[in-house]
């Protein structure tokens, strides 16, 4: 198996190690005269986390942060935050301090086509047209749902309402949510309520298949990675499409690979020359080009930033450098939020 074989190889770089030329350091530039301070400065230093054999590239690339728990006397149990990625078909796990990255268990027989961070130490995943869920902390999975015609999934992507946006086959988005006619009444029988798939976009309706889903910092807007370009439409609290996805920005003659967006609303987009920077208007700001097609991008935290730190695949490196806005937060979901919210009555009542 060509991920099991590439584990030997696998390890994380240590500062002041020496590079590959051909493996160069990621380079920012601008790409027109800013009104305002860029995302990603022109001198922002990369530095390699992460370098893999050669033949396996990561890709997919997610930040899950941790799962705290309070205490009465508001101290905090904290579990760690990873860096997870794609490689091989596999999912890996990557911890700040110079270990290297983790190869976690299979889940499924399938491997692991797309996957998203679901919630504080979960991450979901889909293979061979299952859904399951992972919790990092505790070592387990779960099984979500079977979606028929998923084979091939392109993008996962959680939202903060518990539901699921699922690219799969040849451009075909489906919403995975749990029956809300059942959730009020807690199931049937007690259990939880039953997970369905509904059709938001058919095959073929973009016009290829989708490579990568993208969602703003407010989650009212989704982004598309299909071919050659970006599409974007307005998505509804409700997880639906308010209208017909259309175009946003070019990329060709790259193929748009994976996409990440910020809290001031810049689009980051992975395609053959590196990560192409876009502003809320679809104007480009600058470039961070790389040795090779970039193939992963995300947001996350590296040496106490505050979800800082662009994170970018890129042949067989992962490299972390040092931005000037915050990414758009990692998934808070539904069972997330309720289960904060619990903790603060219970302190409140403590207090009482």
């Amino acid at each position: 198996m060509a991920a099991a074989a590439a584990a030997a190889l696998l390890l994380s770089a240590p500062l002041g190690m020496v590079v590959d030329p051909a493996c160069a350091a990621p380079a920012v530039r601008l790409s027109r005269i800013l009104p305002m301070m860029p995302a990603v400065s022109p001198e922002a230093a990369a530095e390699r986390v992460v370098q893999f054999a050669a033949d396996v590239g990561p890709s997919q690339l997610a930040w899950v942060p941790s799962s705290d728990v309070f205490t009465g006397d508001a101290e905090a149990v904290r579990s760690v935050e990873r860096l997870a990625f794609l490689a091989g078909g596999s999912q890996w796990a990557w911890t700040e301090g110079g270990a290297p990255p983790q190869q976690l268990q299979p889940a499924a027989a399938a491997p692991v086509e797309t996957h998203a961070v679901s919630a504080p130490a979960e991450l979901a995943a889909v293979g061979g047209g299952e859904v399951w869920v992972r919790d990092l902390d505790a070592g387990g999975s779960a099984p979500v749902l079977s979606v028929a015609g998923a084979d091939g999934a392109g993008g996962l992507l959680a939202l903060s309402s518990g539901r699921f946006l699922l690219a799969s086959g040849g451009g075909r988005l489906l919403l995975l949510e749990q029956d809300e006619g059942l959730e009020g009444l807690g199931g049937i029988g007690g259990r939880p309520p039953e997970w369905q798939a509904l059709e938001l976009l058919p095959d073929g309706a973009l016009g290829g298949p989708l490579r990568s889903l993208c969602v703003s910092s407010t989650e009212d807007e989704l982004f598309f990675a299909a071919g050659g370009a970006v599409l974007r439409a307005p998505l509804t609290a409700e997880a639906r499409l308010a209208a017909s996805p259309e175009p946003f920005v070019s990329t060709a003659p790259s193929d748009a690979a994976a996409l990440a967006t910020d809290a001031q609303r810049n689009l980051y987009v992975c395609v053959d020359e590196g990560v192409r920077v876009f502003d809320e208007q679809g104007e480009e700001s600058l470039v961070i080009s790389t040795p090779a097609p970039a193939t992963g991008v995300c947001f996350g935290r590296f040496g106490g930033s505050s979800l800082s730190t662009l994170f970018v695949g890129a042949a067989d490196s992962i490299w972390a450098l040092p931005t000037q806005v915050q990414g758009a937060e990692a998934s808070r979901s539904f069972r997330f939020l309720k289960q904060i919210e619990k903790q603060v009555q219970a302190q409140r009542h403590e207090n009482w």
